[in-house]
């Protein structure tokens, strides 16, 4: 009765605006333009951009050197005779630091220095050294230490903002879908507030002509006129509360202001309910929002990052211990030729070297490593604690929800009923009244009986689409592959 009424009334509007809002264009529309998806959206970039930072402790460093250097120093000769000693030094070095993710670090590097002295008989002295060092970490640092600890974290707390943003887009087509559903209820709560508007119109002018005709008392009128007065009052609350919903509507929309005031009159019906046969029990409901709930998934992500730093803090406050290993070869040549800047690197005049070192520290006091390790410990309980009571709130909310559905379908079908006999009881009060063995009370509280039945009817529609929504939502299946799907929310 109540969406019979609403579409007769919202009929020529919907003509007028090609067709009105569906609810699926509501939904396409909100995942384009509202503000907490896009937010959402940025901050996966943010994270992205933070596994690229973290990676960056794994980069190669270079680091090269160029010099020349001219000395003139005063000195003594021999027979303490007075002069001055001139040199020109000319030193270019290369090297590069490659760290692994194991903690090793390889070092290769080039290094060249000519030293041409006045007074050489062989020329300026050319000298290079070639090296190869190997790093490797026994206790701090070992395994990657704090910056494979890092990184790891960087990763997981990437994958968890990409799961925040799955759940956020659920929580504002939610928001949009309760909104849609609230629109189309103020739609049709006008349609019947208008209609019974029109009814006591009627009633009045019905009765004044039969005043007129002196078949009914003048004061047949007063509580006619009194009641139309309480309708167009009604009415005109009606078509606030549109303005109310149309508004709400277009906030979890996203869009802007100037366009809600042009959103046309909604097209998608309430879905029509699963009848006398109610919404059966789903013991496997729990299981599945466990399974598919992605801010579920985003609190276990990350308390795996805080769990990996917490791991990496830790390790940070070993000692320090490494094992080094260089290889090297020295090479010397004399001469001033152009070629004498490379060939010192494989001449004959040349010999290899090797240096094993293990290098040893342990700080008499690490505050820094001792207090990271503590506020690790604390943000990995945080999160843990952040998780287990999450996966709580969703056992409780996904029971909740199928409960509160089944709850609303069975309340749908009595006020659906109610609405029903109350319209045969005024059909009923209208044939008595021209008999002649009703009064215009009679007329007037059947009327009022029929208009409050049929809001209420209205409502339990509204609940049951929006009980619907919910359900999904808390059970992660609102985005089924990513994509809403506005049939499962009419039960098409």
């Amino acid at each position: 009765m109540a969406i019979a009424l609403a579409c007769a009334a919202v009929a020529p509007a919907r003509a007028q605006e090609g067709g009105g809002l569906s609810l699926d264009e509501v939904l396409r529309t909100t995942l384009s333009a509202n503000a907490d998806i896009r937010r959402a959206t940025w901050e996966v970039e943010r994270q992205g951009a933070g596994v690229r930072v973290a990676g960056g402790a794994f980069d190669p460093q270079v680091a090269a050197g160029l010099s020349s250097a001219a000395d003139r120093s005063p000195l003594f000769g021999t027979e303490n005779v007075p002069g001055i000693q001139s040199t020109n030094t000319v030193t270019y070095d290369v090297g590069v630091d490659q760290p692994f993710r194991s903690g090793l670090v390889v070092s290769p590097a080039l290094s060249f220095s000519r030293l041409d002295a006045v007074g050489q008989s062989l020329g300026p002295r050319n000298q290079a050294v070639a090296t190869l060092g190997l790093t490797m970490p026994l206790l701090r640092g070992r395994g990657g230490g704090m910056a494979l600890a890092g990184e790891r974290a960087a990763v997981m707390l990437h994958a968890a903002s990409a799961s925040e943003l799955e759940f956020a887009r659920s929580r504002a087509l939610l928001g949009a879908v309760e909104a849609y559903w609230s629109y189309v209820a103020a739609h049709a709560r006008l349609a019947v507030l208008r209609e019974t508007e029109e009814r006591s119109e009627r009633n009045v002018q019905q009765t004044r002509m039969l005043v007129a005709a002196d078949q009914r008392p003048a004061v047949d009128l007063l509580p006619l006129e009194a009641n139309l007065a309480s309708r167009r009052a009604a009415r005109i609350s009606g078509e606030r509360g549109l303005i109310t919903a149309r508004q709400e509507l277009g906030r979890a929309m996203g869009i802007p202001p100037a366009e809600v005031m042009r959103l046309a009159p909604p097209s998608t019906d309430f879905p029509s309910g699963p009848g006398a046969a109610g919404i059966a029990a789903d013991s496997g409901i729990v299981s599945r929002a466990l399974q598919l709930r992605p801010d579920l998934e985003a609190a276990r992500r990350q308390h795996d990052a805080a769990r990996d730093l917490l791991a990496g803090y830790r390790r940070e406050t070993r000692p320090r211990l490494d094992l080094s290993v260089t290889l090297g070869y020295q090479g010397l040549e004399a001469g001033d030729e152009w070629g004498r800047y490379v060939s010192p690197f494989y001449s004959e005049l040349g010999g290899m070297h090797t240096r094993l070192e293990v290098i040893y520290g342990m700080p008499l006091r690490n505050r820094l490593a001792d207090g990271q390790a503590r506020q690790g410990y604390a943000a990995e309980q945080q999160a843990a604690l952040a998780y287990a009571e999450l996966r709580r709130q969703v056992e409780l909310d996904a029971a909740a929800a199928l409960e509160t559905l089944q709850r609303s379908a069975e309340e749908l079908v009595l006020f659906d009923e109610a609405a029903r006999l109350h319209a045969l009881s005024l059909e009923s009060e209208q044939r008595r009244y021209q008999l002649g063995t009703s009064t215009i009370f009679d007329i007037i509280n059947a009327e009022e009986g029929l208009t409050s039945a049929t809001l209420s009817e209205i409502e339990a529609r509204r609940t049951y689409a929006v009980s619907l929504a919910r359900l999904r939502h808390e059970t992660g299946m609102l985005l089924p592959g990513g994509a809403p799907d506005a049939r499962a929310l009419t039960g098409g």
